[in-house]
């Protein structure tokens, strides 16, 4: 030890975390849907796709993570939920001549019936498909129901009938 002394400065910088957030969406069996992440600069999901948006096809509702990364090189993690819809979907509604019956599973033979408010059976057919085309314009103004029966369950679904 010579008695000599020196002194240096250390400057620390902490960065806090990004706040990553994420946002899902609903969409039905077979189709796709796009989630977004923000809050950073790259994005890394759970996929391993990279990007703030990506599409996404999944068979049931599932919970994606992203890890998002700042300019520093901190990073978080956020979830962005796919809700799938499993649930009978008729389109347009109200309608004045056509409706699409979208059934949401694999295809399968499904047998779909329309009923009045009355309850009287207005239509009836057994196929094997997803998706169905129903022209409806023989039917008088007014509230009915699709009915859609298959190995899977009943479901029902209301749609209106305009002029």
């Amino acid at each position: 030890y010579d008695g000599c002394s020196s002194e240096d400065t250390i400057v620390l910088y902490v960065f806090p975390p990004p706040t990553i957030t994420a946002s899902g969406g609903k969409a039905t069996l077979g189709q796709s849907a796009s989630i977004c992440a923000s809050g950073g600069d790259v994005y890394t999901w759970s996929t391993n796709q990279t990007g703030n948006c990506i599409i996404v096809s999944p068979t049931a509702s599932t919970n994606y993570f992203v890890t998002g990364t700042d300019k520093y090189g901190c990073s978080n993690i956020a979830n962005a939920f796919v809700f799938i819809s499993t649930s009978l979907n008729v389109t347009p509604n109200p309608s004045n001549s056509n409706i699409t019956v979208e059934i949401p599973q694999e295809i399968a033979e499904n047998e779909i019936e329309i009923y009045n408010s009355l309850g009287e059976k207005m239509y009836a057919e057994r196929v094997i498909a997803n998706r169905v085309v129903i022209n409806i314009c023989k039917f008088s103004s007014g509230v009915y129901f699709v009915k859609v029966a298959n190995k899977n369950g009943t479901e029902v679904a209301k749609f209106l009938k305009v002029n």
